[in-house]
């Protein structure tokens, strides 16, 4: 008898042990996916302290001095002299345009449409937020027409101080966001942490980031990964993006609904608005952007709308002044299919040369036929 109970545990302790190195695995691979909390590491901490810029997070140091011309944007090879540029972009790495060479960039590609210098503030990683305070902290901007470039994804940077809870950085990467305070935004500014403080927001940001919209244990159903590794499976179910991949959704496309808790669509459309007005009082001629990804096109495929329409309704509601990549993009590609114009190896990341370029005849076609463009002359 003893020797049947000894075998059936024998048994068990196979099954679970198996099951948890399964259970295990799969949580190795949902880790990338950002279904489960990566603390960051603080073996950086020093280094990132000397580097880190102390308003917007980043751009780090080293970026700018080994990526960025003096002026603090990214190398613009057809026109290369700082200080006489006609546009001026700010927004994240779409804008930056992540994947390809400074020859390539769509703000490159668009010097040469427009025959003169389009400055690229854009950053990687950046929510609208960001972008946004970049060009207010940017006095030296003397371009006359500026542009806020909006990526479809940003709207859930904007709700966020720990880039470490959306994306897979091994480093710290905190930043300011706004909250709403009736129907006016207020700045949460950048952390100053001390070490020790730094250790607290990257072990327990749901106890020291009051702000934050993605704490681990909260409405995204990011959870830490703990033995028993099945039950952290379990519990993994209710992430947004395990959710949104069984809906066949883009993991951003409920942070454009009015009602979403996180009021992203609220703070997004009042960003965009003092980004406007901040424009118009320093003489400029403001445009408002929006980029989608091959998520959003293929979405418009498959329902007829674009995941970020309540915000161009918004925006068109109020006259904002903006232009919408969308349907230009999807019209230039008639029956392409969408991952020809994006990186190689990564259809849902960032555009190839051939988008970039595409990109940028859109947009200079737009600017040609509107008064934003006409305002150059």
């Amino acid at each position: 008898m003893g020797k049947r109970i000894f075998s059936y545990l024998f048994i068990l302790l196979i099954s679970f042990s198996s099951a948890e190195v399964g259970a295990w695995l799969g949580v190795q691979t949902l880790r990338k996916r950002l279904v489960f909390y990566n603390a960051p590491l603080l073996s950086t901490y020093d280094d990132y302290m000397r580097n880190r810029d102390p308003v917007l997070g980043w751009p780090s140091v080293k970026m700018l001095r080994e990526q960025c011309d003096p002026s603090g944007s990214r190398p613009i090879p057809s026109y290369p002299t700082a200080g006489t540029a006609c546009i001026s972009l700010y927004g994240d790495s779409f804008t930056w345009s992540d994947s390809v060479v400074d020859s390539a960039a769509w703000s490159n590609q668009l010097s040469l449409l427009r025959h003169c210098r389009v400055s690229n503030y854009g950053v990687p990683g950046y929510g609208t937020d960001q972008a946004f305070l970049r060009f207010e902290q940017n006095m030296g901007d003397e371009a006359p027409i500026v542009l806020l470039n909006h990526f479809s994804g940003d709207i859930r940077r904007n709700v966020t101080q720990l880039r470490n809870l959306t994306s897979d950085d091994d480093y710290l990467l905190l930043k300011p966001r706004f909250i709403l305070e009736g129907h006016s935004l207020k700045l949460i500014p950048l952390l100053l942490p001390s070490c020790e403080d730094a250790e607290a927001i990257a072990n327990h940001p749901e106890k020291t980031l009051p702000y934050e919209h993605f704490a681990p244990g909260g409405s995204t159903g990011i959870v830490r990964a703990a033995f028993p590794y099945s039950l952290s499976l379990l519990k993994a179910l209710g992430n947004e993006h395990i959710r949104a991949k069984l809906a066949d959704i883009p993991v951003w496309e409920p942070y454009y609904h009015p009602t979403h808790p996180s009021q992203a669509l609220d703070i997004t459309y009042g960003i965009m608005q003092k980004f406007i007005e901040l424009a118009r009082a320093r003489g400029k001629t403001p445009l408002v952007t929006i980029i989608p990804n091959a998520h959003d096109i293929e979405f418009f495929r498959a329902h007829g709308r674009w995941t970020y329409s309540p915000l161009i309704e918004r925006l068109e509601k109020e006259a904002v002044p903006h232009f919408d990549f969308g349907p230009e993009l999807l019209k230039r590609m008639n029956d392409l299919e969408v991952c020809s114009l994006m990186e190689q190896g990564n259809c849902y990341g960032h555009y190839n040369s051939e988008g970039y370029k595409l990109m940028a005849e859109v947009l200079d076609r737009y600017l040609t036929e509107t008064a934003v463009g006409k305002s150059l002359n």
